[in-house]
């Protein structure tokens, strides 16, 4: 009985550092969040500081399911004290600094998460992309759909 359980110990001992190797990375990406913008090229903040008035523009094929995430986008914006509007029109109906235009992808993992939210400032005019920003969050550090927008805008209009 002892020579049996030092050789459980010593497969244990062997055993527990590959297993560590193999399942960390695992367990650590389940639990990961990304969070980043970029600028078109010629573009800086300076354009950002500018912008008083967005269209939020609904463009997915999927308009009615997508409204309320435009409704989200178009009242956080309304309370950091920007004018904005929503709509599916390709041009914005009145004039506005910029467009937003937006894409989401939905994961299932016992219940519908957002897994991501990109947005994109568009010219209203030539609708040209001059910054974006997109969130990431998996299944574990998963916030709801009012927090990504928020998490979302916020690191796009650089107002952390």
């Amino acid at each position: 009985m002892h020579l049996n359980f030092l050789l459980r110990s010593a497969w244990h001992a062997k055993f527990l550092p590959f297993a560590a190797v193999i399942l960390i990375p695992f367990a650590l990406n389940s639990c990961a969040h990304t969070s980043d913008r970029q600028f078109a090229p010629g573009y800086s903040d300076a354009r950002l500081s500018n912008l008083k008035t967005f269209y939020v523009r609904n463009d997915s094929e999927d308009q009615e399911d997508k409204q309320p995430l435009a409704a989200d986008l178009v009242s956080e914006l309304n309370s950091l004290g920007y004018k904005a509007t929503t709509g599916s029109s390709q041009r914005p109906p009145s004039k506005v600094d910029a467009v937003i235009s937006f894409s989401d992808q939905w994961m299932w993992d016992i219940t519908m998460y957002m897994l991501s939210l990109e947005l994109q400032l568009r010219e209203p005019g030539s609708d040209t992309v001059f910054a974006t920003a997109k969130t990431v969050r998996t299944s574990l550090v998963r916030k709801s759909q009012k927090e990504m927008v928020r998490e979302t805008l916020s690191k796009l209009l650089k107002n952390q």
